[in-house]
């Protein structure tokens, strides 16, 4: 009668932080040790994105814009182009 008690009741359990500690080492022991370019990529890639996109707002904001008039577009010195008519076949 009293194996059939331990078999169905449930086992000791350690203290969950305890567990949770133990499982990540077991981890940390069997994953691979990360190599310099794995470690120094997954910090320069975004600091470089970041580098140029800040310099890509520096350059934008510096640049002025063309002081352009409304009559510059009006009055413009360029050959007019005319838009073709469809001719209808006869």
């Amino acid at each position: 009668m009293n194996d059939y008690k331990s078999l169905f009741t449930p086992r000791e359990t350690k203290d969950q932080r305890v567990f949770t500690a133990e499982v990540m080492q077991k981890i940390r022991r069997l994953q691979p040790a990360d190599s310099f370019w794995q470690v120094f990529a997954r910090w320069a890639f975004p600091a470089l994105a970041l580098s140029f996109g800040a310099l890509v707002i520096t350059v934008s904001y510096s640049v002025e814009p063309q002081a352009v008039s409304a009559e510059t577009f009006v009055l413009d010195d360029e050959e007019t182009v005319y838009t073709i008519e469809w001719v209808a076949p006869q």
